[in-house]
């Protein structure tokens, strides 16, 4: 068959343009379609790719693997299967390892506990190959809330979730690439309390953001983090938010780092009238994140 093609508005910068292109394939037509997705950038292979479990396809995992011509065309070079059983990839997020020149597939092993497992993908520019299944922690329901970053200094994977074993602490765990093999250290607390979601995770200028809703207020909290070898170092918490950031929907929440700046920025529904959008920005000194104030759009619902 041939390749779908889709434009997207040329005005948008790149980055703007591969997200008007997940919601046209994540969230067109029946929202229920797809349970979360992730996406990323393998530069070695030129191709972004995204990964979502299909619900109206006995709930299998896919990966799709994209080219930018130009300025405004998007081609699906590749739509691959990763499993034979439904289930069993749930909440897939993936992240890019510049050093490995690999891609890591992490996942919620539905028919196995829902403990935190992973696998290597090599990109192609027609393919995806896909590693053996690594086990990043055991325990069952570790493997829920997955969100990823990489740090770019140390070629660091961590890999942040709600740890459902432990008391729905926000977790952390520092991983890397050899070859085509993932390994990953024991789990690390981000902070002591229970979490309704973990939000997301940004690396930038040798400093983590964590970001998560606590369950014994419903606010938001942000967490900065250093590393030294594959042991994270937290700050103290700081909130970020008072009054309930929504997190029915964990696509709809984004963490990242403007290196322009030099500030981490977090994008979030916001529960209330209408599910309005907020974005905030956050400088960090040492380990302590000192956040603006809010831009948001109470017109712009998070479904």
């Amino acid at each position: 068959a041939n390749p779908a093609v889709l434009t997207v508005d040329s005005t948008l910068p790149l980055e703007s343009k591969l997200n008007t292109l997940l919601n046209l394939v994540a969230l067109s037509g029946n929202v229920n379609v797809i349970d979360y997705f992730g996406a990323t950038y393998d530069a070695s292979a030129d191709r972004h790719v995204l990964v979502y479990m299909d619900n109206e396809n006995s709930a299998h995992t896919y990966a799709k693997t994209y080219s930018v011509s130009g300025t405004n065309v998007v081609t699906n070079t590749c739509t691959q299967a990763l499993n034979s059983t439904g289930y069993d990839m749930e909440q897939p997020d993936v992240i890019y390892d510049s050093n490995a020149e690999k891609c890591l597939l992490v996942y919620k092993a539905g028919q196995n506990g829902n403990d935190l497992r992973c696998r290597v993908l090599t990109i192609g520019a027609t393919t995806v190959s896909i590693g053996s299944e690594v086990t990043i922690d055991d325990d069952n329901n570790t493997g829920t809330d997955i969100n990823l970053c990489y740090d770019t200094t140390n070629s660091k994977i961590i890999v942040f979730t709600r740890d459902q074993s432990n008391s729905n602490y926000p977790t952390a765990y520092v991983g890397s690439i050899s070859g085509t093999t993932p390994s990953f250290g024991s789990a690390q607390v981000v902070q002591s309390e229970g979490a309704t979601s973990s939000i997301g995770c940004a690396f930038g200028n040798d400093k983590f953001l964590f970001v998560y809703e606590d369950s014994n207020t419903a606010d938001g909290q942000s967490i900065v983090a250093t590393i030294s070898g594959s042991t994270l170092s937290f700050g103290t918490k700081v909130e970020f938010e008072d009054d309930n950031p929504a997190t029915w929907m964990a696509k709809n929440n984004v963490v990242c780092y403007d290196s322009a700046t030099d500030k981490f920025v977090v994008a979030y529904s916001h529960s209330g009238a209408g599910d309005p959008m907020i974005i905030k920005a956050c400088s960090v000194s040492g380990t302590t994140p000192t956040w603006g104030g809010e831009t948001g759009n109470s017109d712009v619902d998070g479904e």
